[in-house]
């Protein structure tokens, strides 16, 4: 991080901005994420963040989800076909229509 700190500092007050970034080789992209960063949210700001997406558009409801478990324990215990329920056998099962909206079971 003190890299980071470093170039975002010079970057503040240097005339030549995209020679900085050779300079500590990194895109210019990236040296103006950082100075933005410092601008924004100080020193703190320069830490490694999560690249992990803060949300996902074909997430599943918490609700969609406990269905399904609830419905793959079912099938589980009474062994329909086999001891197996996994996702296609939970699709096919009746009375999902109501609650799996979207989905069609043809999967």
């Amino acid at each position: 991080m003190d890299y980071r700190i470093e170039f975002a500092l010079k970057a503040l007050r240097t005339d030549n901005f995209r020679a900085l970034c050779v300079e500590y080789g990194i895109s210019a992209k990236t040296g103006y994420k950082w100075r933005a960063r410092l601008l924004r949210r100080g020193l703190e700001g320069l830490a490694e963040e999560s690249r992990r997406p803060h949300q996902h558009p074909e997430q599943l409801s918490a609700e969609v989800i406990c269905e399904m478990v609830r419905l793959k324990r079912l099938h589980c215990k009474r062994r329909l076909k086999s001891a197996a329920g996994g996702a296609r056998k939970v699709l096919h099962l009746p009375g999902k229509e109501d609650w799996f909206f979207g989905f069609s079971s043809s999967c």
